[in-house]
């Protein structure tokens, strides 16, 4: 593969795309092309590079795309070119290809730079996530430079309207200041693309926010996928064990953990109601 292709895939990669990139890892008689040879697949279909084109490149793109909605990331895929099949075109010959699904790194938007918004900042950034972290408080944002955060100080609306990337769809953490400003969040987050979205808030506080969000018409099946109380059921009480507890659930939702078991939480537990200030 000639090195601007594998340039091309990789600034793809790094702008949040996706794709299975298919190698020929093995071949016998007369095929396609020899090993090394690879291709990459996006999941509308269209690709970089070849394989040799022909049927067999048709097959191998079908399971490629077929390897985005499965568990597994990786898939091997033999076939035979026989001469007595016209569509082959071959005569006679086997290949192998290795697919495996690539992208760039998880994404995850805090919307609030309390104790706990920062402490999940950089945890995040420890775990291998790309973090971008709002307020509209400036003073509250990270003064020092750190080039896997990205800093957004602007309105709420303008932040999530205008300013944050949601394709793909990032994880969403919402701990602002206070529950109204939560509440205004999980409103102008409603109709957005999101690979996980928490708020955080006790038990007690959560039920009377969607009451009130209800009743301004938030449908009822969107705030029911929120993640709220946020968080694994860990006992934590400090801001940093809260953005640990938080992280784990992320960690287990990006890797398709069962997250019905561990989400073990009792009605009695009253975490994540720190002050968030």
């Amino acid at each position: 593969m000639t090195a601007y292709i594998l340039k091309e895939i990789y600034e793809r990669i790094e702008r949040g795309e996706e794709g299975i990139l298919c190698t020929i890892i093995e071949s016998k008689g007369s095929t396609p092309q020899k090993p090394g040879t690879r291709m990459f697949v996006f999941p509308n279909g269209n690709i970089l590079g070849t394989i040799g084109g022909g049927i067999f490149e048709h097959r191998v793109i079908k399971r490629a795309l077929a390897l985005f909605n499965e568990t597994e990331k990786t898939a091997l895929y033999s076939e035979k070119f026989e001469a007595k099949n016209p569509d082959d075109a071959i005569c006679g010959g086997e290949a192998t290809v290795f697919m495996e699904y690539l992208t760039g790194k998880p994404h995850l938007i805090i919307l609030g730079a309390g104790h706990v918004g920062k402490a999940l900042a950089q945890i995040a950034t420890f775990c291998g996530f790309k973090v971008t972290l709002w307020d509209d408080r400036l003073e509250f944002l990270p003064q020092t430079e750190n080039s896997e955060i990205q800093i957004v100080s602007s309105s709420l609306d303008d932040a999530i309207h205008k300013r944050l990337p949601f394709l793909p769809p990032p994880f969403v953490v919402v701990v602002t200041r206070g529950h109204a400003l939560d509440g205004e969040a999980i409103k102008l987050l409603e109709n957005q693309n999101t690979a996980y979205l928490g708020v955080i808030g006790s038990t007690k506080k959560v039920t009377q926010l969607r009451q009130e969000l209800v009743a301004q018409g938030i449908s009822p099946s969107y705030l029911d996928s929120i993640y709220t109380p946020i968080g694994l059921s860990i006992k934590a009480e400090t801001p940093s064990e809260i953005a640990i507890s938080i992280m784990a659930e992320i960690i287990a939702i990006y890797r398709n953990a069962p997250i019905n078991k561990l989400r073990l939480w009792h009605k009695e537990t009253e975490i994540n109601g720190v002050k968030r200030r």
